[in-house]
């Protein structure tokens, strides 16, 4: 474990580096690409779609670390960092937690867990992540993207940062799946971005005979 808590170290430090110094592109005022995607009026459906996608592996994930938040490191401010940091934010919260086994009481209300683990909540989140993803790629061309990640440092650190959500959630399902005794094989449910968490967490309902 604690290999694994330095090796993510290193890849967060060179991260940060590349996004902040090395990545291409224009920056703040300079970036054709920030304001409009910030406002959400970007001309280019791809990368609109990419920007959604980012605000809905946080809510994901908020599903699988909220539920049962009683690590000794609270979840609940990286999860909601994420939201403006995506994988910057996460990938901390699993370097400085020795061990995600129970230590305290889950700090998040009752209400709160019952929702983001609900299957209600779960299937939105899901239909929503088809229904952008549909529209991106239906509406959208890939030269968007790869033309805008070397013009917009925005385009080019979020494009980055979606594609390290994704892989980064099967090393998060693998440990989640190993503290609570499930097989270790669902964290390939990782490979479907957002869908798999919510797939991963619907799944440890079933296991606990949960309602919703």
């Amino acid at each position: 474990m604690r290999g694994s808590r330095i090796i993510w170290l290193v890849f967060w430090l060179v991260f940060v580096s590349y996004a902040l110094i090395l990545a291409p592109g224009g920056r703040g005022g300079e970036d054709p690409h920030l304001l409009p995607l910030l406002t959400l009026s970007d001309e280019h459906p791809l990368l609109l779609a990419v920007f959604s996608l980012l605000g809905l592996f946080p809510m994901a994930y908020a599903a699988l670390l909220l539920r049962e938040d009683s690590a000794r490191v609270p979840a609940w401010p990286f999860s909601l960092a994420a939201f403006g940091l995506g994988a910057f934010a996460l990938i901390p919260y699993y370097i400085v937690n020795r061990s995600l086994a129970p230590e305290v009481q889950p700090r998040v209300p009752t209400p709160i867990a019952s929702v983001i683990k609900s299957r209600t909540y779960l299937i939105a989140v899901s239909l929503l992540t088809l229904v952008v993803a549909g529209y991106g790629l239906g509406a959208g061309r890939l030269s968007e993207l790869t033309d805008a990640m070397t013009t917009s440092q925005f385009v080019h650190v979020m494009t980055i940062d979606l594609v390290v959500l994704w892989l980064f959630s099967i090393y998060c399902i693998r440990r989640d799946a190993r503290r609570n005794g499930a097989s270790p094989r669902l964290a390939w449910l990782g490979l479907l971005p957002i869908i798999g968490l919510c797939l991963y967490v619907g799944l440890g309902k079933t296991r606990e005979g949960g309602r919703v």
